[in-house]
């Protein structure tokens, strides 16, 4: 098996013959034999040192859903609890922190004492985080023991979010050296960026003056279109009259080249116009004559034929009799 430098746990040191829990994380098979690759420092190795440790972990009763590490300093896990009953983080620490000391007590890790010049033993601090299935519960969760205001993400990036804290707790949501809020990126999954209260209240306040300000750029935009389609009618106008006119000068430019006074012709085609006018008007008022002298002498016929009816012309046979009569 191999252990390199950067598996190791920083502060341990081993010697020949020591016994030492590892973590297998990795088989490779090649023509000299078969190379196993081990860990110390890997965060799946303190998820099965707990396995180990804490009967509920290893029945699945509580569940380790991530774990996020720094070797030898701090450590982050997230847990579940799967019976309603049963606290998950309670569990994990135990009594009094007693299952959280045996897990501790397997690392072996020393830092030199500045004042003393002695190696003294360190413990790695593990921090244990409720998992919800809500991601910025998860992320508020994360962030402990640093307070959180609200957690905002980001809609062109859905794996970004940004949490913002009170002013006086920024410096413990980001950790030592960014610490804290390392730790609970990688263990949420998601690139998480801390801003102050006040940061961004005036990070808002830019984007909003920014909006404002896109905002009356557009209006003045459409005010300055509306304007320049007013001006490009006036000059379409102005245009035509001008075309107008010099429409009008080639005409008469014409009619003088070839001899022929403009406004004659104009004074001509009136004319013809005005006797084409009259021609049709006689037209019409002779027609209106016809039909009128057709309805009298029908209304002359009809008063004879009246008369006749009632004072009717004799017939040879009233003549016949009237002699009969008279030789009588």
């Amino acid at each position: 098996a191999q252990l390199s430098r950067q598996d190791q746990i920083p502060g341990e040191s081993f010697k020949s013959h020591d016994v030492i829990d590892v973590y297998v994380y990795k088989v490779e098979n090649n023509p000299k034999g078969v190379n196993v690759f081990v860990s110390r420092s890997h965060p799946e190795f303190i998820k099965r040192i707990m396995e180990q440790e804490i009967p509920e972990v290893f029945d699945g009763t509580v569940e380790i859903m991530s774990v996020s590490r720094e070797a030898g300093d701090r450590t982050k896990v997230a847990v579940r609890s799967h019976n309603p009953n049963v606290d998950a983080i309670g569990t994990i620490v135990g009594r009094g922190g007693s299952n959280i000391k045996k897990v501790v007590s397997r690392f072996h890790p020393t830092r030199l004492d500045a004042k003393t010049g002695i190696e003294v033993p360190v413990e790695e601090n593990i921090d244990v985080i409720q998992w919800v299935e809500d991601p910025a519960e998860f992320i508020y969760n994360a962030i402990a023991p640093a307070e959180v205001d609200y957690v905002l993400f980001d809609e062109d990036d859905s794996k970004r979010a940004t949490v913002v804290v009170p002013d006086n707790k920024l410096s413990l949501a980001i950790g030592r050296r960014g610490q804290n809020v390392r730790l609970a990126a990688h263990l949420t999954g998601y690139r998480i960026d801390i801003k102050s209260a006040s940061e961004y209240e005036a990070l808002e306040a830019e984007k909003a003056e920014a909006a404002t300000e896109e905002v009356v750029d557009e209006i003045v935009a459409e005010d300055d279109r509306i304007h320049r389609c007013k001006e490009d009618e006036h000059e379409r106008e102005e245009t035509r009259t001008t075309i107008r006119f010099m429409l009008m000068f080639c005409l008469e430019v014409f009619h003088v080249a070839n001899g022929v006074d403009a406004n004659a012709c104009a004074h001509k085609a009136d004319d013809e116009r005005h006797d084409k006018r009259e021609r049709i008007n006689i037209k019409t008022a002779g027609a209106h004559d016809i039909v009128r002298a057709s309805d009298l002498e029908d209304e002359r016929a009809y008063k004879l034929d009246g008369r006749k009816a009632q004072h009717p012309e004799p017939s040879i046979l009233d003549a016949v009799e009237d002699n009969d009569c008279t030789d009588d």
